[in-house]
């Protein structure tokens, strides 16, 4: 493995953190890590220097007392609030028989409030008033929907948000720098996370064009990714942790001054974006 030397380089001089947000058996140490109460101990929670307890919106029944009592039970140092994907995506994550607690809750916000901002809006300001008396001592993140620079203007000034809703949309890494640019705008001195995002080219090069544009990103690329190749087995995880570990390495090293080529987004893209206006 890399020695704490090389890695400490990398960790100091990136332009933002770099979170994993996905499960090795907590066999590497990597600085970041996010994970959503289901998945979350306190073994993953000291493979970490870092650690945010994630809301979980593909289980529209864990609210926010939910993260908040997981973020005190393993000594997390961040929690994010609990929010909603784009309602019509749980039509297909869900299924009425095989989830039925899950539905239950999508269909009663879906009843109540009609679309996913409007959820996690009205989620949101719940989960700040409990966060107040709330025993967790640790940082609050705000979790935006689209219009995402509407929803800060909406909800109370905070000091930590991050960007929803676009880890799966079309032609998602330009509408994620648009969405940055935009949360920026109206909170330019807030920590800003995107949620899902990855080291995709895009980003990658928006941030080494402003690094203060992010300050922090997560993903579970390499852990899905490293399986490839690996022979069946016992410790076959060893061997895609040490895999997925190299990927995090190159990774943060794309976002850092090390780099000597930034990458640049695909021209047609950049125009499909255009053309529909941005976010």
């Amino acid at each position: 493995m890399l020695r704490d030397e090389y890695l400490r380089r990398l960790v100091d001089e990136a332009f933002v953190d770099l979170y994993l947000s996905a499960n090795d058996g907590h066999r590497i140490y990597w600085p970041w890590r996010m994970q959503p109460p289901a998945e979350s101990s306190r073994a993953y929670r000291n493979a970490c220097e870092m650690y945010i307890i994630d809301s979980e919106p593909q289980s529209p029944h864990i609210g926010n007392r939910d993260v908040l009592d997981e973020a005190v039970r393993v000594d997390a140092d961040m929690v994010l609030l609990a929010d909603y994907f784009p309602f019509d995506l749980y039509d297909e994550i869900l299924d009425p028989e095989e989830d039925p607690e899950e539905w239950e809750a999508y269909e009663a916000a879906q009843r109540q409030f009609g679309d996913a901002y409007s959820a996690s809006i009205h989620s949101v300001r719940d989960g700040l008033d409990l966060a107040e008396s709330h025993p967790f001592d640790g940082e609050i993140i705000v979790p935006l929907q689209a219009p995402h620079a509407d929803a800060v203007k909406e909800l109370p000034s905070h000091d930590r948000y991050a960007i929803g809703g676009l880890k799966d949309s079309a032609a998602s890494d330009y509408r994620r720098v648009e969405a940055a640019r935009c949360v920026r705008n109206e909170a330019p001195r807030a920590w800003l996370h995107g949620l899902g995002w990855g080291a995709t080219d895009a980003v990658v090069a928006a941030v080494h064009e402003n690094p203060d544009l992010l300050d922090s990103v997560d993903y579970s690329t390499p852990m899905q990714t490293a399986i490839a190749g690996v022979d069946a087995g016992a410790e076959r995880m060893s061997v895609q942790a040490a895999k997925a570990g190299a990927q995090l390495i190159e990774d943060l090293r794309r976002f850092s001054p090390h780099l000597t080529d930034s990458p640049e987004p695909p021209k047609t893209e950049q125009r499909t974006l255009l053309a529909d206006g941005g976010v």
